[in-house]
């Protein structure tokens, strides 16, 4: 497969049709009538995803026109969108207010594919400017950063055979060993729901295989935040 074979279109199709070279393509005929479909189509959810951040009907959205585009055979939903798939009432209640995109992995993936994606519905295309959240698409080694047995215990995405999203848990530790404010906030957040436990994080973090210097960072960020919550 050659690079004219995945080569995203310009601002998803200003035109209505196919990007230029499109015809030369072995699947433009299937391949482009869907973004017509997912980049042009009338989908209403952008405007509420401008308001409230990422929303569950946002992310099956995303995860429908990545498998569109890619004809990929899986899609792991990594970052905080994760969430949703595990209790998608948070997106309306503003756990996810700051949040416009959903982190992708997808199997099997070229760099040709993550770049035509990155294209159609990644950040600065045309699909996030009218609908108002885009994906991000990962790179295979993203996994190393994940808790032991996380494929075991992945969470499936409702409406979907082959999207899969990372469970609770271990969201929440990556979250804490990454320690940006906004990510502790959002674990904050789950505890704070009831969510998920201090207890149980606690022992999930602990599997963690991390150095001596973010086991420190991570397990002060864990220790604050469970205070901070009110958590035991």
């Amino acid at each position: 497969m050659g690079e004219d074979d995945l080569r995203g279109p310009r601002d998803c199709g200003r035109d209505g049709g196919p990007p230029e070279g499109a015809a030369r393509g072995h699947r433009a005929g299937g391949i482009f009538q869907e973004l017509r479909t997912f980049c042009g189509g009338a989908y209403k959810h952008g405007a509420e995803a401008a308001h409230f951040g990422m929303l569950v009907q946002s992310l099956e959205h995303l995860a429908r026109s990545a498998l569109a585009l890619a004809q990929s055979q899986k899609i792991f939903i990594l970052g905080s969108s994760s969430i949703l798939a595990s209790f998608p009432e948070l997106g309306e209640e503003g756990l996810l207010d700051n949040t416009f995109d959903a982190d992708f992995l997808l199997d099997p993936v070229t760099k040709g594919i993550s770049d035509f994606l990155k294209e159609a519905i990644g950040e600065g295309s045309l699909f996030e400017k009218e609908r108002g959240y885009h994906a991000d698409i990962l790179h295979p080694s993203i996994v190393e950063t994940l808790p032991p047995g996380w494929e075991g215990r992945l969470v499936a995405v409702a409406g979907f055979d082959n999207v899969f999203a990372l469970e609770p848990l271990d969201l929440a530790v990556v979250k804490i060993v990454v320690g940006r404010e906004k990510d502790l906030a959002l674990v904050r957040g789950l505890l704070e729901l009831g969510k998920i436990s201090a207890e149980d994080l606690r022992k999930r973090w602990s599997s963690m295989p991390l150095g001596e210097l973010e086991m420190f960072h991570s397990g002060r960020n864990l220790a604050l935040i469970v205070e901070g919550s009110g958590s035991r």
